[in-house]
């Protein structure tokens, strides 16, 4: 794989060997990795992923230091420099609420004057599935040029956090790890940096009449979704809540256990339903608003106990911490803001 050094893979690790004089197990010993998989490299027949792509790359610059090459300890050091560089590791439960904010902040800054890039960064909450979130204008570069190429299906939410929201909302993506590895094998230079936050570089800077362009693509797919049902009364906060909440319910029913998941879905799903039909039955002008905001409050009730009940028992504001929770309290809040009796 080329990347804009124009060296290949292969010849990345020629070139590690030579300069430190190391032998192809050397090298394994140091990434980790079988002298077989080493040998597979050299030879082209298989590529390393992207873990061992940025591993190899480190150590390509370290071995253009001759303190470090000349060194009787190099092995040492360069591990010690690969261990350094992988970043804090997320636990079981999850990325922490600092970590999550400290990447996001990052990515946001850097968003202001993004023209080529595609920013990934970790998503808060549970790391079995390696969520991750794609937002501003890397959002736009991901869902109409990296999500077409790959063929992956890329559905916008709207960003409701009130220190950092991203204006174009943002896309949440399973196993964010495996999305960056496609996108280094279509040629695209990737790179892994601090917060576990994946850069996918897109090779040119797009102008501003470009982004524009593609600006005015996302408004025009929301708007199909919108003009889906031509309401009489229509409430685009609250639509929008609704919508994102009936997005996350599926992720959540995953989650749950096995022998529980069938009841457990269905006590989800049956609320979230007829929110969504109460909602419509009111914006078409076919329920009055008192009625409409007592059924609907009454659901949200029954997904939140739903919650509580999934949370082991804890207390909403508890459960609320959820992607789930937030988005229920959210519907919760733009009922009560814009049906009032």
């Amino acid at each position: 794989m080329k990347e804009r050094t124009g060296l290949t893979t292969s010849a990345k690790i020629k070139t590690i060997l030579a300069n430190f004089r190391w032998k192809q197990i050397d090298l394994a010993e140091v990434l980790g990795v079988s002298q077989k998989s080493v040998s597979y490299w050299v030879r082209a027949t298989k590529e390393p992923g992207l873990d061992n792509i940025t591993k190899i790359n480190i150590v390509l610059e370290l071995s253009k230091n001759p303190t470090i090459t000349k060194n009787s300890s190099a092995k040492l050091l360069v591990r010690d420099k690969l261990e350094g560089k992988q970043g804090k590791k997320t636990n079981t439960d999850g990325i922490s609420r600092e970590d999550y904010y400290a990447g996001k902040e990052y990515v946001f800054e850097q968003e202001k004057n993004n023209k080529s890039k595609i920013y990934l960064y970790p998503a808060m909450g549970s790391s079995k599935d390696n969520w991750y979130r794609v937002a501003g204008k890397s959002l736009l570069f991901y869902k109409f040029i990296l999500a077409i190429r790959l063929g992956r299906s890329a559905n916008t939410q709207i960003d409701g956090d009130k220190q950092f929201a991203f204006r174009h909302g943002y896309v949440a993506i399973k196993n964010g790890e495996l999305l960056a590895t496609q996108a280094a094998k279509l040629d695209y230079k990737v790179e892994k940096i601090d917060h576990d936050i994946f850069v996918i570089d897109m090779g040119k800077d797009f102008s501003q009449h470009e982004i524009e362009i593609l600006v005015e693509q996302e408004k025009a797919e929301i708007q199909a979704v919108e003009n889906m049902v031509r309401p009489k009364h229509n409430i685009p906060k609250l639509a929008a809540a609704i919508r994102t909440l009936s997005q996350y319910i599926p992720l959540k029913i995953e989650k749950i256990p096995q022998g529980k998941r069938e009841v457990m879905a269905r006590q989800l799903m049956e609320p979230a339903v007829e929110l969504v039909k109460f909602y419509h039955r009111f914006a078409n002008g076919d329920m009055a608003m008192t009625e409409a905001r007592l059924e609907m409050l009454r659901r949200t009730d029954d997904l939140s106990a739903v919650m509580v009940f999934l949370e082991a028992g804890q207390m909403l504001e508890t459960a609320a911490r959820t992607n789930l929770g937030k988005n229920i309290l959210e519907v919760r809040h733009q009922i009560e803001e814009n049906l009032k009796p």
